[in-house]
């Protein structure tokens, strides 16, 4: 009865066996299904993340060409605006210059005639003590004139 029990017992674990073997064959083929599903996901998640990239890379250089453009305008407009002000504070200034310089001929007209009159002042001074001395050189050649001639000098009356 051992020997039976054995025997039953044995082919009782085979049984189980080939049914586990079953088992086995039916869970590896539905865990490859399972993979292959899962890496058919993968793939087709990667494909969507590849096309929103790309559309995301295209919408992206989309911007910065609308944004490039939109700068280069703005800074062309600040270039224009730039311009006139230099042009408006060149003018400006150009008057500024003309006002300065009328007012600086002013000025060296003034001071030239104010010069002129006191180089008359000085050269009519300068005649008078030339005159003066002149008169002084002139009376003293007399004197000298008359004391070759044998005459002596006259004298000025003094005063006082």
């Amino acid at each position: 009865m051992v020997e039976e029990s054995l025997d039953n017992r044995v082919e009782a674990v085979e049984k189980r066996i080939t049914s586990l073997e079953g088992e086995v064959v039916a869970f590896r083929a539905e865990v490859r299904q399972d993979f292959a599903s899962l890496r058919s996901e993968v793939r087709e998640g990667d494909e969507e993340t590849r096309r929103q990239m790309r559309e995301g890379d295209e919408e992206t250089r989309r911007e910065m060409r609308a944004l490039n453009e939109e700068t280069k305008h703005e800074m062309r407009a600040l270039n224009e605006e730039t311009k006139h002000e230099m042009r408006a504070l060149n003018e400006e200034t150009k008057h500024e210059m003309r006002a300065l310089n009328e007012e600086t001929k002013h000025e060296m007209r003034a001071l030239n005639e104010e010069t002129k009159q006191e180089m008359r002042a000085l050269n009519d001074e300068t005649r008078d003590q030339m005159r003066v001395l002149h008169e002084d050189m002139v009376e003293r050649l007399k004197v000298i004139g008359e004391g070759f001639n044998g005459k002596q000098p006259r004298r000025k009356p003094r005063r006082g």
